[in-house]
């Protein structure tokens, strides 16, 4: 945070403020041929009070160091403000600040400074393989100059300013950033002869708080900030990053939908807003400055004042002439204080431009932030409403929510539909854009490196990982993306809000031949029509495809408004006895930088009609009279064993497991089920909150070491052959906190007879009975994190082992995460189901799930699943808009993981997680799971319809072989 500059054994000058320019005027110690530059870099000093950002505090210099020269008469600053009249009339400000630093003797100079504005007709930044114009001038075309003069005498520092309307000018926006080249030239008025310039990409727009709406708006609309926030991390390189590394984050930006960023907490590299210029999106632009630890103490203190102003200031002069800039930021987390003030005094007299000044932190007992813009950190969805209610007078913003620590992100639809419902509800910037993992590589030789126990997952580096004292572990792991870049789940359900356009509902006309769609057009400032196209599929209950089509949007006005669109169904489509499902993807129209033409913009999904009820399979395990049946005894060695066609279950009498081989090749189907599963690996957001944590409300239950303690299995045969299993158990909770049992039911049928083949037909109930409960009928006092059993795969060939079913997918998801997947026949490789976090945690669900295959397709070690009964619905939204409500048919929640469950929940890097043998898998089939959360990670904060707390559960499946 603190340097000391020589050059040539000279003290030139020191610096403070790791993440802003400093520049040292040399001339004076500068010889001819070889020099000595040298720097005493100190990580440590007062200043780094002022930098207590979570985040690691890296040593060193982050950014480029170079040296440049100017003649005697030079530009030394430039201040441009383009600005609009009106949509087609720019309003251009340059402001020149010319030097003569000439000895006495050379005498007064004239010169004119000429302001030349320039058409770009390519842009100017060249894609991966692209060659420039041989002539880079003819990508050039001149829109305007203007000039004016100025005499300097030796010493003087003269400012020039140029005033000028520009005529037909295209505006600048995040969906269209339209850039003009602006270059200033110094020219002696005598000679003609150049003695100095500077060129700059300009983009003409206005940004203000609208005084009668209190909206923030450009160009006279109010936008909405569909954000992230986004640290400066490499893997390897830490803070400095690279233009390639850049311009792989803005990729990602186009490709999700983000039209902002915060640059939290800390002035970026120059080239970053270069980029967002062009590229658009929009930029918070934030002041070095972060006290944490010590929160509004230095704040408060006026010695502290010249420190806070100098950080804001030193912010202001660099980026104020970038158009993607529109909001500055005072810093973070660093409470309330005077020093503030005179920061926020400062930027509003040196800023004309109209951008709003944002602060969120606040000092008791404050209840709303600061300044311009009324924001908040990580407040619940209702909560945002109700600033919306009780500040009429300033825009509202969530400047860090929807914590992305983990397996996180869930219950996004709340904050979205809210914000969309009120109009000074304006966006937010999620925390954060990637997880800050180092390369394991990099501690090689430095005695912290971790071998890897397997080479399939790779790990990142947190803190504590290096020996140092103190850290905060994983608490920056915190992205929407892994340190290389590569998507966590929770960020297609971030597109999916985030997408300017939505379907907000489809309804079956009266003769079930069409359907009438909803659109809502969420752009701030194009009707749509010209940059999406929008495509739909109609399917039946079972996946199965019925109809298709494409349709081209209608003209919709921007910022919310809506239009419908009727799509009709070919002759003979039976939308009501098959069940239907209708999908709507929007798409681009054409290419866009990064983006090519027909990328999904999202995908929204709506159940029609509900197919009629099949019947039940002659073995469902619902038709269950083990008294009726003929007993069957268990052998000598404990087992019972039975004949499924071309297959052989053998039935463990002392434990109720089953284990399935095909008989002529001796090859385990199934090596072991089914165990009674209610723990999951933790993920962030269940250890959130200590003591009141969900982790420890599972652990103060049990949950973490449930174990059937009695088991009774009985078995008997019916006259068609069919062997009746019948397991009843007990599984204890911890008495110390919760005394009681989880009484256990498990009734299967195993039948080789029927069209569908050998099967087994499994239906359990589990009842979570305290020794206290006034009111049996009463929620949990605790919630539970799944209901399930597990299935024990055996080794399974990584190259042929695939999953198809029938769902939500294909990605990730849960119950309150699943805008990003949609309900249909998915199929991918089994090693997709593993999501693999930073820290290992719960991963890999997917709800909805109808049917599933796992295995070779038609091999003999393949198993199925065919969901039987589950009354335990997933929640769906009231209104029927948003994620595809259950479908009519009975669904489970079901997962696929490499490693057991107690490896995932204790290793902390994914390289220590010792896979199961050979490729062996354990599936979860699971009545409900617990949501993920994501309003913060340090608290227990999952919404409350997403808990597990009911008593009494109950579901069923078919099993079969060789399907």
């Amino acid at each position: 945070s603190f340097f000391y500059l020589w050059v040539n054994g000279v003290a030139v000058g020191w610096s403070k403020d790791s993440m802003s320019p400093a520049e040292f005027d040399i001339s004076a110690v500068i010889k001819a041929g070889e020099n000595e530059v040298a720097l005493q870099v100190y990580r440590w000093s007062d200043g780094s009070y002022l930098e207590d950002q979570d985040f690691w505090d890296f040593s060193g210099i982050y950014r480029d160091v170079f040296l440049f020269f100017t003649p005697d008469v030079h530009i030394e600053d430039i201040v441009l403000d383009a600005a609009l009249k009106n949509l087609t009339t720019g309003d251009l400000s340059v402001k020149v600040h010319v030097g003569h630093t000439g000895a006495s003797a050379s005498g007064e100079k004239n010169v004119n400074v000429v302001v030349r504005l320039w058409n770009l007709v390519r842009p100017s930044h060249l894609e991966v393989g692209a060659t420039a114009a041989a002539d880079p001038e003819s990508a050039l075309q001149e829109v305007a100059a203007y000039s004016a003069s100025t005499s300097l005498a030796p010493g003087a520092k003269n400012l020039v300013s140029i005033h000028k309307d520009v005529a037909d000018i295209t505006a600048w926006t995040a969906e269209s950033p339209a850039l003009y080249g602006l270059t200033v030239e110094l020219v002696d008025p005598s000679s003609g002869a150049f003695l100095d310039c500077r060129a700059y990409r300009v983009g003409f727009r206005n940004v203000c708080i609208d005084p009668a709406t209190k909206q923030i708006c450009v160009n006279g609309k109010p936008v909405t900030f569909r954000g992230v926030n986004r640290h400066e991390h490499h893997p390897r390189t830490g803070h400095t990053l690279t233009e390639a590394g850049m311009l792989e984050d803005i990729a990602l930006f186009l490709q999700f939908n983000i039209n902002s960023v915060r640059t939290s907490h800390y002035p970026n590299n120059p080239r970053w807003y270069e980029l967002c210029d062009e590229y658009g999106i929009y930029v918070v632009d934030e002041t070095n400055l972060e006290t944490h630890g010590i929160w509004d103490q230095l704040s408060k203190d006026p010695l502290w004042e010249p420190s806070y102003v100098d950080r804001v200031q030193r912010l202001v002069a660099r980026d104020r002439n970038h158009a993607s800039v529109v909001i500055w930021s005072l810093g973070n987390e660093a409470g309330y204080g005077r020093n503030f003030d005179v920061m926020y005094d400062w930027v509003r007299a040196a800023d004309k431009s109209g951008r709003p000044i944002h602060y969120e932190s606040r000092s008791d007992p404050m209840t709303d932030s600061p300044f311009d813009i009324n924001s908040s950190m990580y407040i619940s969805p209702d909560e945002l409403v109700q600033k919306h209610v009780t500040d009429t007078e300033r825009p509202i913003l969530l400047c860090e929510y929807t914590h992305a620590m983990g397996n996180s992100n869930g219950n996004l639809e709340d904050y979205w539909r809210n914000i969309y419902a009120y109009p000074r509800l304006q966006g937010g910037w999620v925390w954060d854009w990637v997880d800050q993992g180092l390369d394991p590589e990099i501690a090689k030789g430095t005695g912290t490196f971790i071998p890897p126990k397997n080479s399939t997952y790779k790990s990142w580096l947190y803190g504590g990982d290096f020996g140092d004292t103190p850290h905060d572990g994983n608490f920056c792991i915190n992205g929407l993306v892994q340190p290389d870049r590569v998507p966590h789940p929770g960020l297609f359900d971030i597109k999916h809000w985030y997408s300017p356009v939505y379907c907000d509902g489809a309804d079956l006309l009266p003769d079930a031949k069409g359907a009438k769609l909803t659109l809502v057009n969420h752009f701030d400032f194009v009707a749509a029509n010209d940059d999406v196209v929008a495509e739909w599929a109609l399917a039946d209950d079972n996946g199965a495809p019925l109809d298709a089509g494409a349709f081209k949007l209608p003209p919709i006005d921007p910022h919310g408004g809506a239009g419908t669109v009727a799509v009709a169904f070919k002759d003979g489509t039976d939308v009501k006895s098959a069940g239907a499902w209708l999908t709507v993807t929007f798409k681009t129209a054409s290419e866009r930088p990064y983006v090519p033409a027909g990328h999904i913009v999202s995908t929204w999904q709506f159940a029609l009609a509900s197919a009629t009820a099949s019947a039940a399979t002659a073995a469902d395990a619902a038709d269950f009279d083990i008294a009726a049946a003929d007993a069957v005894p268990a052998g000598p060695d404990g087992l019972i064993r039975h004949v499924l066609g071309a297959y052989e279950a053998t039935l463990d009498t002392a434990s109720g497991a089953l284990r399935v081989v095909h008989t002529a090749s001796g090859a385990a189907v199934i090596e072991r089920s089914f165990d009674p599963v209610f723990w999951r690996a933790p993920t962030d957001n269940d250890e959130g909150g200590a003591q009141n944590s969900f982790a420890q409300q599972w652990k103060d239950a049990g949950l973490d070491a449930a174990q059937l303690a009695v088991v009774q299995v009985r078995a008997g045969k019916r006259p068609d052959g069919d062997l009746l299993v019948a397991v009843d158990a007990r599984a204890p909770l911890r008495p110390t906190k919760w005394p009681g049992d989880i009484l256990v039911t498990q009734r299967l049928v195993l039948s080789a007879a029927g069209p569908l083949g050998p099967r087994v037909a499994a239906r359990f109930s589990f009842h979570f009975k305290l020794a206290e409960e006034s009111d049996p009928a009463a929620p949990l006092p605790f919630t539970l994190p799944r209901v399930g059993v597990a299935v024990t795969l055996p080794p399974q060939s990584a190259a042929t082992t695939t999953v198809d079913w029938l769902g939500n997918g294909p990605k990730e998801n849960y119950s309150d995460r699943r805008a990003g997947a949609t309900f249909g026949r998915h199929r991918t490789p089994a090693a997709d189901w593993f999501e693999n976090f930073v820290r290992p945690q719960e991963n890999g669900s997917r709800t909805a799930v109808v049917r599933m295959h796992v295995g070779p397709e038609h091999a003999t070690t393949a198993v199925s699943l065919v969901a039987t009964h589950n009354p335990h619905r997933d929640h769906t939204p009231p209104d029927g808009r948003g994620p595809p409500p259950p479908t009519a048919a009975p669904h489970l929640t079901s997962s696929l993981h490499p490693v057991a469950l107690r490896d995932l929940t204790a290793a902390r890097h994914a390289a220590e997680l010792p896979l199961l043998a050979d490729g062996a898998l354990v599936w979860y089939i699971d009545a409900a799971q617990m949501g993920m959360g994501g309003d913060d990670s340090w608290n227990p904060r999952t919404h409350k319809e997403y808990l597990l707390t009911a008593r009494k559960w109950e579901f069923g499946f078919d099993l079969l072989f060789g399907k």
